[in-house]
């Protein structure tokens, strides 16, 4: 990464070379610290989400791992109402008063055809832009889906028994 102050912005704008998207610029208000990084992914904890202006899809690119990146997509695009509850130490890790504070998406997974795309809502991600903080938190009080499609709002996990391992999406996790 070579960093590079912009006065005129008053914050370093930096560039990072991707196996995805090549060399990539980025201003450091577009860069998250995941303190417990992501489901799967603990070791990597510092990230920049990509957006991408001509579709509702984003890219959360490690700067960890430059092979590593996610597809996000705001739930409210496919699904309305997504409700989430967070409890008090999560919107205190994430340095947020209430949800209104934070921008919430959920990761997609992307095969080859568009109508079996699905969504994680069983373990959305979170950004407090205010703090540049990100989080992934598993929701354990609700019946969200960890494999939702999106072209028929059809749950592939309804099955699933959840499990006690800590790196599947149907358990919970802690971001403390």
């Amino acid at each position: 990464m070579s960093p590079a102050y912009d006065s005129k912005k008053g914050f370093f704008v930096k560039q990072f070379s991707t196996t995805r998207f090549g060399e990539i610029t980025f201003e450091s208000s577009q860069v998250y610290l995941f303190a417990q990084g992501i489901v799967g992914f603990p070791h990597l904890k510092n990230f920049v989400l990509v957006e991408d202006n001509e579709s509702s899809m984003h890219w959360l690119q490690s700067l960890d791992d430059d092979e590593i990146a996610f597809v996000l997509i705001e739930p409210t695009q496919f699904l309305e109402p997504y409700p989430v509850r967070l409890s008090i130490d999560e919107l205190r890790i994430l340095k947020a008063a209430d949800l209104e504070d934070l921008h919430t998406y959920v990761i997609l997974t992307l095969p080859g055809i568009a109508e079996e795309i699905t969504a994680n809502l069983k373990a959305p991600i979170f950004l407090n832009k205010d703090h540049n903080i990100g989080g992934q938190v598993i929701l354990t009080q609700c019946d969200h889906s960890s494999r939702y499609r999106i072209h028929d709002g059809k749950a592939l996990d309804q099955d699933l028994e959840l499990s006690g391992d800590p790196m599947t999406a149907t358990t919970s996790v802690s971001l403390t």
